[in-house]
């Protein structure tokens, strides 16, 4: 997003449209400068019909003169409506070709940022707003502009006709129209800024939704018949966004109007002055009518679009100023680049290791050292809250501003790119994705060129051929509810098939961060037996609160409070009959 520059706000939204379609935006640059000619053409060719036909009643006409000034009144109406319609198929193409390349970048942009602007709330309701729709927003900008340049094109040719008989009133329209604009734009303002209010209300909306909606829930909702708790709450949300919002419009409403009610006082007098040189003969009859109706019509404009245009693009420029603040924000250039696949693996080590979360005082790590030596099985174990998962976010680059040191084949991991860490390390999360694609293309998103021979071996090896077996399609089902063939799985099939993709990634390390927390323990502990045995030549760290499969690691290190209070393996943690030797004598029975 970097080439957009990010100075002025106007200007961006111009180099924003210039670089997805500038051959679109002549064209609509081109038919708005015709099209802003036409009202004072049609007033001209309406006024001469009129007069032409007064004239052919008194025989002073010919109907080639009213002919002529008929056709060209059609010809106009006609470019109206067929231009419309046509600039109605550009627009579309022009919102086409800003999702793939604006819409784009701020994809790109979500996923480069920096881990922590993923968990602070504030810079992720503005990403939220942000992404929300960005070609729409470019295009509607475009769209007004060029549609307030076209009424202001309007309403000038209007008003210089009218100037040339009542030269006084080109003058007061524009000393009403200042403070009107002047009232759009703070309308604009405090409209985007009520948006920006609501935008958590908006999400918990949307939350509350899925919930009373989405399939995720359905037993529950079921079960508890939560559903109409769920709706109040909904509705709490929904009455307290509604409240900001409305209390935005509320304030502006009344000056807006105000200004309105003495644009439409202004050009009421217009009309009422055209009177009296019409009587005088100074102006013809088809032109009083004609000027009449064209005043009628600009009171609408200038009470009603003149002010949404300015409040409109007032509320879009707010919107560009958030693009900004996007743009601005950290990021990592390496990281959408492809995994390293040549990484070797010897050690790790964490040397007096500190570390605390972006506005957070408290130390999470607090000068922890250990060790981790290839091919050997580690388990990390802890109360919750203790900063295991804060390890594995340490050790996949997520945050890189701890103090101390962590070497990896003794070389510090922040000179590590990315794509290096991608390839070194194959993670499985607590919430690990349910994809809805087969279990083929499960196992290629870790490796895009495994083979037949490969799959069948891993699905083998993770016990999930004789889930495969009983789908219709076999391994090329698609798994889920999305698609109308989607066949779903049992929560372990779900989490064996986790593990399996991991293990197809062919990482020299393995990092499980409680993949099977749903699992009941002793599920659990089956599970991890079958990962071990798979892995048996791989480097394996297992993050747990839950003992008995922490069993089978060759060492074992128990966090406690930000530190390690112990390590070894269960046998000597047991003799030692400290803490952890107290949580598995507490968990002992669930596996029993």
């Amino acid at each position: 997003m970097k080439k957009y520059k990010w100075k002025y706000p106007v200007i961006d939204v111009f180099r924003i449209g210039l670089s997805a379609a500038p051959g679109l935006l002549l064209i609509i640059c081109l038919y708005t400068i015709i099209s802003a000619f036409v009202p004072a053409l049609q007033i001209l060719y309406v006024a001469e019909f009129i007069d032409h036909v007064i004239s052919l009643t008194g025989g002073s006409r010919s109907f080639a003169d009213v002919f002529f000034s008929a056709a060209m009144v059609v010809l106009l109406i006609s470019f109206q409506w067929i231009g419309g319609t046509l600039l109605r198929l550009v627009w579309i193409r022009f919102e086409n070709r800003l999702r793939i390349t604006f819409a784009a970048d701020i994809i790109e942009k979500r996923a480069k940022l920096e881990y922590e602007y993923i968990e602070n709330k504030e810079t992720w309701d503005l990403l939220k707003r942000v992404s929300d729709q960005p070609e729409v927003k470019v295009r509607e900008f475009f769209e007004t502009m060029i549609q307030f340049s076209g009424l202001l094109f309007r309403i000038a040719g209007i008003v210089s006709v009218l100037t040339a008989y009542i030269w006084w009133e080109g003058i007061l329209l524009v000393i009403v129209s200042v403070p009107l604009i002047w009232l759009s734009l703070k309308s604009g303002k405090a409209t985007y800024e009520a948006k920006q209010e609501v935008t958590e209300c908006d999400r918990r909306c949307e939350y509350l939704t899925d919930v009373v909606l989405g399939r995720d829930a359905a037993q529950e909702r079921a079960l508890f018949g939560f559903g109409e708790f769920i709706d109040r709450k909904w509705q709490e949300q929904y009455d307290e966004s509604a409240v900001l919002t409305l209390k935005a419009y509320r304030t502006w409403y009344a000056r807006l109007e105000m200004g309105s009610i003495f644009t439409a006082i202004t050009l009421t007098i217009a009309i009422v002055a055209l009177l009296l040189p019409t009587v005088k003969g100074i102006i013809s009859v088809g032109m009083f009518m004609s000027l009449t109706t064209s005043c009628i019509s600009l009171i609408e404009s200038m009470s009603w679009e003149f002010r949404e245009y300015i409040d409109k693009l007032t509320e879009l420029v707010n919107y560009i100023k958030e693009v900004k603040q996007a743009a601005l924000l950290r990021e990592r250039a390496d990281a959408i680049n492809e995994k390293n696949t040549q990484m070797f693996f010897d050690s790790i080590e964490f040397a007096d290791v500190s570390f605390s979360y972006p506005n957070s005082e408290k130390k999470v790590l607090d000068h922890i050292s250990f060790k981790i030596e290839s091919g050997t099985h580690y388990a990390i174990i802890g109360k919750n809250g203790e900063g295991k998962s804060t390890i594995i976010k340490l050790l996949s680059g997520l945050y890189s501003d701890y103090s101390g040191k962590i070497l990896i084949n003794g070389k510090e991991l922040k000179e590590y790119n990315f794509a290096d860490l991608k390839g070194m390390f194959s993670i499985v999360y607590q919430d690990f994705g349910r994809y809805a694609v087969s279990m083929r293309d499960h196992l290629k998103l870790a490796d895009a060129d495994i083979s037949e021979e490969n799959i069948r071996k891993i699905l083998r090896r993770f016990d999930l051929e004789g889930a495969a077996d009983k789908l219709p399609d076999g391994i090329d089902t698609p798994l889920g509810r999305v698609q109308s063939s989607g066949m779903d799985l049992s929560g372990g099939e779900w989490q064996r098939l986790a593990l399996a993709r991991a293990y197809a990634n062919n990482a020299p390390v393995y990092l499980l961060d409680e993949p099977t927390a749903a699992l009941d323990p002793i599920s659990e502990s089956q599970v991890y037996q079958d990962f071990q045995k798979a892995s048996q030549d791989k480097t394996t760290i297992l993050i747990s609160h839950r003992l008995g499969s922490v069993k089978l690691a060759d060492q074992i290190l128990v966090l406690d409070h930000g530190r390690i209070v112990e390590s070894g393996s269960h046998e000597k943690l047991m003799e030692n009959k400290q803490l952890y030797y107290e949580m598995y004598e507490s968990q002992r029975s669930w596996y029993q």
